[in-house]
């Protein structure tokens, strides 16, 4: 190694996982990357997830259906680069995936919703069945949800929901399919009333998930519930 290389590396330690360059940041992955790589959303309605070109707060799925959410964020398609790291993260338990995909998320979250982070009581993770759990031994929601916490200063609660009703997974599921496969699959605990929660999922598909997990903490009491993934599938 020659002595620029030794500088490099002592002012910025991080390396791209991508391009291998030198990152001035904590995030693995340099701005070049981010900008080519990454793929913004738009063109989701903002309530509840689903595509709309409408900006007026509700879409046709709002208006024609029972929302849960009182908020959807997602800032990336699940595509390319990032479809590889949740992927790696979530079936190869490439668990350093889980700091990258949490420092990405939280610095979309502070740039979007900055004003509205601090009236928020806590972060909760889609919870995994405690079977699926024993067998994967992570939860990939639970970890990223750590360092989205970390950076934007909230508590990661787990307590306050589960997953009663082990299921088969999601992926490879039809819309109905997904919806009778979790139908009640969760429970919440009575602590959550009145709180306004940030509700953190790695991707939204049909987001049968999310609401399922939405509708049981409302059914608790739940004040706010912002609906929050990663990605988006674009369904």
């Amino acid at each position: 190694m020659n002595w620029l290389n030794t500088l490099m590396y002592t002012l910025y330690p991080n390396r791209c996982v991508l391009c291998h360059d030198f990152c001035q940041h904590a995030l693995a992955l340099c701005d070049a990357c981010q900008r080519h790589e990454l793929k913004h959303l738009s063109q989701v309605c903002t309530r509840c997830g689903h595509l709309s070109l409408s900006h007026a707060g509700s879409c046709g799925y709002c208006l024609s259906h029972d929302n849960p959410f009182d908020g959807f964020f997602s800032p990336y398609q699940y595509q390319g680069a990032l479809r590889e790291f949740i992927r790696q993260l979530k079936y190869d338990g490439e668990l350093t995936h889980a700091k990258l995909l949490g420092l990405l998320l939280a610095k979309a979250l502070k740039a979007t919703h900055g004003d509205t982070l601090s009236s928020l009581d806590a972060i909760v993770p889609t919870p995994l069945h405690p079977s699926r759990l024993r067998e994967r031994g992570f939860n990939q929601a639970a970890l990223v949800a750590r360092f989205v916490g970390s950076k934007i200063k909230l508590p990661v609660t787990q307590d306050w929901l589960h997953r009663t009703k082990a299921t088969p997974m999601q992926a490879g599921l039809s819309r109905a399919k997904r919806l009778r496969n979790v139908k009640n699959a969760f429970s919440a605990h009575s602590d959550v009333g009145g709180k306004q929660i940030l509700l953190l999922d790695d991707v939204f598909t049909t987001g049968t998930t999310l609401r399922e997990c939405a509708s049981a903490l409302k059914r608790q009491g739940a004040q706010t519930i912002i609906a929050c993934t990663l990605a988006h599938g674009v369904l």
